[in-house]
């Protein structure tokens, strides 16, 4: 050991040359793919095996910068390599040599500025490594792939702002062959702004609305870009910002950011980004965070109490094995067929009642309800047991209040409006409801394709048009298609209560009030504090002493009573 090393390591400081900065760190190979992966509902972030400096090889980065100055790479030099890389790299062709020095100029910004970074980083001092791959001015970043990882460690420990700035200044560092600078920026934004709600909702769950409002301000913003991540192919649009995507909209979920997590899915529709099962399965997650059947009616008058203002009603009606049933699993997400459904006709003879997020504060109260199919059912007495079907509909119809909207579905294979639909849409236009939204979803588009799907819509389109503009949509309760897009207007109609107006600005408010209290925010008032009821105030524990007078009191006190003939 040289006296120069020995006397720094005596004053505190260590001084490591780039070369062996490289080395010490040679193991640790950053991940090229998605940095956040989602398995079993649980996230799985971090990119390198546990490896080692200790804390007393931090890297001092004045003294590195004034004894080792940053080497730059000319486009004529060789840049210096350890022996054992140069032995073996002797043996590869030129152009291999030539790809593999690219790629280090791409990961290393092209000085040891980004080893320097991740060491810091591995050794939890993540200021000094964001200032470090930033730059002296804040402006000159090392390599992309350096500052999406500081990046993440700057959103694990709460420093969103560091972490957005970073994201953004991969812009500087241009654009690979495949790969746009731009995506490279959305895709360290959204993994950043997930593993910022991640260490929230650990650290202070309280804040979690506010912190996620903030975060969709943040990805409103990025669209600016949309053009860059467009240019991408799907399939790297899908292994860049999929899963990403998928973690924000767990986290919006958790928060109870129901329209942001809605935006999302349409800012992934906007830029072209594909959706995966685990995509529709966060956000169905987050709508419905609590779920039951609340009653089966065989007739109207069996129904639960209306209640028009506090919790509006969702009802889907369409001809037999249309699909309905299913389409409400899907819309819950569950693992088994929370609603009875079968490829059996007329399976459902009642109204189901499903009653979803009623000890949810913060969400909206509602109700799902699915009902009798009406058309031919090829089972023994099907005229029979079909028989009330039509005015058990038509009474719900005319008579319910709380129903705020009613989705037909017809499936596409039928390329028109059977009788039964008919019938349906006679019942839905006596009941002369017209402040009640009507949708028709053309289902199981998953079985035919695309060009019957949109011959069925049109021709549906063109037979109602004398009568009134129908709002379709598409949807397969099998492929999970549309399934946000029906979210979407089930919450348009959902939220128009009292409480559905409050969860509407609960990101909007928590947000305001983060940014007027700051750290004060943390110290919300208690229950006592709100109904101005005195704390609780514990009694002293007896001390020794104490708890010996006490107990010779209760023993003279037991004596007299058995002295006097005393009883209680």
């Amino acid at each position: 050991m040289s006296g120069k090393y020995q006397k720094a390591i005596e004053s505190g400081v260590v001084i490591i040359r780039e070369r062996q900065l490289r080395q010490m760190i040679g193991e640790l190979k950053p991940d090229r793919g998605n940095v956040c992966l989602a398995e079993g509902h649980k996230m799985k972030w971090g990119v390198s095996p546990e490896w080692g400096p200790d804390e007393e090889e931090l890297v001092n980065l004045a003294s590195y910068e004034a004894q080792f100055p940053l080497h730059q790479t000319g486009e004529g030099e060789e840049e210096e390599r350890p022996a054992s890389v140069a032995s073996s790299a002797s043996g590869k062709s030129a152009r291999a040599r030539k790809k593999e020095k690219a790629a280090g100029k791409a990961l290393q910004g092209g000085d040891g500025r980004g080893w320097a970074a991740v060491a810091l980083t591995r050794l939890d001092k993540t200021a000094e490594a964001a200032k470090l791959a930033a730059g002296p001015d804040g402006q000159t970043p090392c390599g992309y792939q350096t500052l999406r990882y500081v990046a993440h460690a700057c959103a694990k420990v709460g420093a969103v702002e560091a972490a957005y700035h970073l994201s953004r200044l991969q812009m500087k560092c241009g654009r690979t062959k495949y790969i746009t600078a731009g995506s490279r920026v959305f895709q360290s934004t959204l993994e950043s702004s997930a593993l910022y709600l991640q260490s929230t909702a650990e650290q202070m769950p309280k804040l979690l609305a506010g912190h996620g409002a903030r975060v969709s301000q943040e990805i409103e913003s990025m669209l600016e870009i949309k053009n860059d991540i467009l240019a991408l192919t799907p399939n790297r649009r899908s292994r860049m910002l999929t899963e990403a995507f998928n973690q924000l909209i767990r986290w919006y979920g958790r928060a109870r950011l129901v329209p942001q997590a809605i935006r999302a899915c349409e800012i992934m529709n906007e830029l072209g980004v594909p959706r995966n099962d685990m995509t529709l399965h966060f956000l169905s997650r987050g709508c419905a965070q609590q779920y039951r059947c609340l009653k089966k009616a065989g007739r109207y008058t069996q129904a639960p109490q209306d209640m028009p203002g506090h919790r509006p009603e969702v009802l889907f009606i369409g001809r037999t094995n249309s699909g309905k049933s299913s389409m409400i699993n899907a819309l819950f997400s569950s693992l088994t067929k929370f609603a009875p459904a079968s490829k059996t006709r007329a399976f459902t003879r009642k109204l189901h009642f499903y009653e979803v997020n009623k000890e949810r504060a913060g969400l909206p109260h509602f109700m799902l309800v699915d009902s009798p199919g009406l058309g031919c059912a090829d089972i023994p007495n099907a005229a029979k047991i079909t028989r009330e079907f039509p005015n058990m509909i038509f009474e719900y119809l005319r008579n319910r209040n709380a129903l705020k909207h009613i989705f037909h579905l017809v499936d596409a294979r039928n390329h028109k409006l059977l009788p039964a639909d008919k019938q349906l849409l006679h019942l839905v236009a006596k009941a002369q409801r017209r402040s009640v939204r009507y949708t028709i979803v053309i289902t199981k588009i998953d079985v035919c394709k695309r060009k019957v799907a949109n011959s069925t819509a049109q021709r549906i389109r063109e037979e109602l048009a004398p009568y009134c503009d129908v709002d379709i949509m598409f949807a397969s309760a099998r492929a999970l298609r549309g399934v946000d897009h029906l979210w979407s207007k089930i919450w348009q109609s959902v939220t128009e209560t009292p409480r559905g107006r409050r969860h509407r600005d609960i990101g909007r408010k928590e947000l305001e009030r983060l940014n007027k209290e700051g750290p004060n925010a943390l110290k919300a008032p208690n229950l006592s504090e709100l109904l101005e009821i005195p704390d609780y105030q514990r009694p002293q524990d007896f001390d020794e002493e104490g708890f010996e007078e006490a107990r010779c009191e209760c023993n003279l006190a037991g004596s007299w009573v058995v002295a006097h003939g005393a009883y209680f």
